[in-house]
Order: structure tokens, then sequence, then C-alpha cells
């Protein structure tokens, strides 16, 4: 008796199918368990850095939540714009139950008078509030056409190149 060439391509449909419920099903499993199981609930807030002083018990409500629920990128963002000072800001997960928050503090270099307003800078030309200090080099004549952030760097040719020039005199 002749086999039917049809069997053994539904043989074959039939087997991938069973191996991509079989995926989806041992996924769907593994990221139940992780989002729901007790082991992997924030116990411990870390922080280091310019935040150590800042982020003391309970930083951002988390003790308590999953630590895969938790935002990364949007703590990261909060802090950024809550503390427009502070440069490399980092959150991460530190698995079983920790979450850690790490950021610097910018060191300012230089006032810089931008329009009508003094300001402060680090080295890389990021802008800071000047909370009037008055023992920094004060750098005038950069012209003012774009935006002022605080926190980001402010693109002028200008300011670098008189930043290259506070630096080289210190």
């Amino acid at each position: 008796m002749k086999k039917n060439k049809y069997t053994k391509v539904g043989t074959a449909v039939s087997l991938c199918i069973i191996i991509a419920i079989s995926a989806l099903l041992s996924v769907r499993i593994i990221s139940n368990y992780l989002l729901h199981s007790s082991l992997f609930t924030v116990k411990t807030i870390l922080s280091t850095g310019a935040l150590k002083p800042l982020l003391t018990g309970d930083g951002y409500s988390l003790k308590g939540k999953n630590i895969f629920a938790v935002d990364i990128k949007h703590l990261e963002r909060d802090i950024r714009f809550s503390f427009p000072s502070f440069t490399n800001v980092r959150v991460s997960r530190l698995v079983p139950d920790r979450i850690w928050f790490h950021a610097e503090e910018r060191v300012p270099m230089a006032r810089v008078r931008l329009g009508n307003r003094i300001f402060l800078c680090d080295s890389q030309g990021a802008i800071l509030p000047a909370n009037g200090q008055e023992n920094f080099v004060l750098i005038n004549g950069i012209s003012s056409s774009g935006g002022i952030r605080i926190g980001e760097a402010y693109g002028s040719d200008q300011l670098k190149a008189a930043l290259m020039l506070v630096r080289e005199l210190r």
C-alpha cells in the first residue's frame, strides 16, 4: 500500500504547532513565576554617589514591589529631571531583591553669562544653577542663540573653547 505524501506534511505541521504551543506555555509559566514570586520582591534599596544622602529608607516607595515590575528607565528620567546637577544617573536591578541607585554630582568649573543671566557650568559645558557662587571665573561674550536648559550641555563652540582655556589655566 502506497503512503500519502500529505501525511508527512501534516505530521510536520502538527509537530511544529505542538512545539510552538509548548514554548509559549513555558514562557508564560516562567514570566508568571518571575512576576509573582515573593523571591523577586524588592527588599533593599541601595544608593551610592551623590544620591546616597538623598535616598534614605525606601527610595521611591519600591519596597514590596516586584523587581521586574519596576520601570528603571522612568526612575532614571525622574532623577535626572529632579536633580539636574547630577550626571551618570543609573538605576539597576540586583537580582533577586535589590534596586541600586547611583549618580555623580557635576562639579562647577566656571560661571558663564548667557543673555542677561549668569549660570555655572561644568567641564563638559553643562549648565547649572548659579546659587550665588562668586568664586569661579566668569566667561562673557557667549552668544545665547539656543535654549538654555539646566543640567544639559550648552552646545556652543565658544563656550567649549573658553572652558578648554580655563582648564589649561588651572
